[in-house]
C-alpha cells in the first residue's frame, strides 16, 4: 500500500478514532483530578485540643500530622515551640512520633524567635512560606500565615501529590492553606504552587 493512499484512505475513521481517544483521555484526567481534589474532603478531621495549632494531610492517605504547642514544665519550649506527631488513621488512629528523616527533611518545623516575641516557623521540606506563632493577650497562642496580602489563622495544610516524583522529591501539584482570615473572620482557602 502506498503511503499517500494510506494517508487518504480511511482518514475519517482515523480522525474519529483519534478524537475518541483524546476525549477519553481528557475525561479520565478530569475524573482523576476531581477525585484527587475531593480526597481531602473525605479525610477525617482531627479533634483539636488546647495545644493544637494546625494539622497537615496529603493525597497519599488519611494519616495526619498534628502540630501542637510544646510545653515543658508549663512553659513553652522556645527552642522547639511546636511538636509534630502522626495520627495514623490507617493504623486505627494510633499516635506516633515523626521519624528523624520525616522531622529533619519533610514535615518537621524549624523555629526562630523574633524580637517582637513571635516565632518564625519554617517547614524542613519547604521553607518558602513562613508561619508565625504568637501569644495573644489572653495567654493562648495562634499560628498565622500571610498569603496574597491576607493574614489567616492556620487550621489545615493539604499537600496535593501528583503521579511521578520520588520519595525525596515528590511531585507536588499544590499546597492548600485553610484557616480564618484575621481581618474579616471568614473561612478562607488559598493554594500555592510550590514549583513557582
Amino acid at each position: 500500500m502506498k503511503p499517500a493512499a494510506f494517508a487518504g484512505a480511511g482518514k475519517p475513521k482515523f480522525d474519529l478514532l483519534l478524537f475518541l481517544c483524546l476525549t477519553l483521555t481528557a475525561l479520565l484526567l478530569a475524573s482523576y483530578s476531581q477525585a484527587q481534589s475531593r480526597a481531602v474532603d473525605k479525610f477525617p478531621v482531627p479533634a483539636f485540643n488546647n495545644q493544637t495549632q494546625f494539622y497537615l494531610q496529603r493525597t497519599t492517605d488519611a494519616n495526619t500530622i498534628m502540630y501542637d504547642l510544646n510545653f515543658k514544665n508549663g512553659v513553652l519550649n522556645e527552642k522547639e515551640p511546636i511538636k509534630p506527631y502522626w495520627i495514623r488513621y490507617t493504623e486505627k488512629g494510633v499516635k506516633k512520633n515523626l521519624s528523624s528523616i520525616q522531622n529533619s527533611y519533610a514535615f518537621g518545623v524549624k523555629s526562630t524567635k523574633l524580637k517582637d516575641g513571635r516565632f518564625k516557623l519554617l517547614f524542613a521540606g519547604y521553607g518558602k512560606v513562613p508561619l508565625y506563632l504568637k501569644q495573644l493577650s489572653n495567654g493562648t497562642y495562634q499560628t498565622s500565615v500571610h498569603l496574597d496580602g491576607q493574614e489567616m489563622i492556620l487550621q489545615r495544610l493539604y499537600i496535593h501529590i501528583e503521579p511521578g516524583g520520588t520519595f525525596w522529591s515528590p511531585n507536588i501539584g499544590y499546597i492548600e492553606f485553610k484557616g480564618r482570615e484575621i481581618a474579616s473572620g471568614r473561612s478562607v482557602q488559598k493554594r500555592i504552587n510550590p514549583k513557582s
